[in-house]
């Protein structure tokens, strides 16, 4: 269930009826329902996934800020976390590529493939949960104690299927606040989003339909057309993934809530580093504070 579909607008159009007319004590538990049920209708089998890294990043970050053995948790932390997000996403790749090598020789692989599901979303909320995990052992962050605010943080659905790459230190005191909705917030809110679908249907949509003529055909044109394709290529990327951030942001808002920035126009970009530094910003800049 995208951002960009009809199950998507029914979802949030009974959200929103709820969230505006329930008090702010009740608010954030309905948000974690909300966020279960939206990331259930998306990835039915990745939701046993994400539950199992909830609980236990959840548990390890308590135990870590308590331990004398920190660099200990910290590396069991990473071995599940990374562990995880290979098995699930990148081990029947790998597999592939060895089957491939050792076929060349004339031997057989013996190991399995696992054709596992890909949890939707598995790769950022695995980043967010390392960066988590970091930032209590270097005690920027402390850990959470409140579940239910550190469970929403993970599955907020806003942010769950593509970003971006949150902090802690920027949605977890969000989440501890009052859910002050404001003008400006809704405003906002509606503005980023009607961007974002502009992004999405008008141009990602209709420079898709032309690179994909191109691409499927690619001996009926000619090299300009090729190259032609390729550029158009290029902002239909730019479209689809800004335009979902934008649109991610924007509900978020609506809710009260400001996610990081993503993307900072980068073509407006005088040199390759600044493109790079403008675009995916909350991964380059998850890479530079934990890498």
């Amino acid at each position: 269930m995208l951002f960009n579909s009809l199950p998507f607008f029914v979802f949030f159009t009974v959200f929103c009826l709820g969230y505006f007319s329930l008090p702010k004590k009740l608010k954030l538990v309905f948000i974690l329902l909300a966020s279960i049920v939206f990331y259930y209708l998306l990835s039915p089998k990745g939701i046993f996934v994400l539950a199992v890294s909830v609980f236990f990043n959840f548990c390890n970050g308590v135990l870590m800020e308590k331990s004398k053995k920190k660099g200990a948790i910290l590396t069991l932390s990473f071995i599940v976390n990374i562990g995880m997000l290979f098995v699930f996403k990148y081990f029947d790749f790998f597999n592939t590529w060895t089957t491939t090598i050792l076929h060349s020789i004339n031997i057989s692989n013996p190991v399995p493939f696992l054709h596992l599901i890909i949890p939707a979303g598995i790769s950022y909320y695995t980043l967010q949960a390392i960066g988590y995990n970091m930032d209590v052992y270097s005690e920027i962050q402390k850990a959470e104690k409140n579940f239910t605010i550190f469970a929403t943080y993970f599955f907020f659905f806003p942010k769950i299927a593509q970003g971006p790459v949150e902090r802690p230190r920027n949605l977890l005191p969000q989440l501890h606040g009052k859910y002050e909705i404001t003008y400006v917030c809704m405003t906002g809110g509606l503005k980023l989003l009607a961007l974002g679908m502009f992004k999405k249907f008008v141009i990602a949509n209709r420079l898709g339909a032309l690179v994909d003529q191109i691409y499927n055909h690619p001996h009926e044109y000619s090299g300009v057309i090729l190259l032609v394709g390729g550029l158009f290529y290029t902002f239909q990327l730019y479209a689809d993934f800004s335009g979902y951030t934008d649109m991610a942001l924007g509900i978020a808002q609506i809710m009260g809530f400001k996610l990081m920035i993503n993307f900072n126009r980068p073509f407006a970009s005088s040199s390759v580093t600044e493109f790079w530094k403008r675009w995916h910003i909350s991964f380059s800049t998850w890479l530079y504070e934990y890498i």
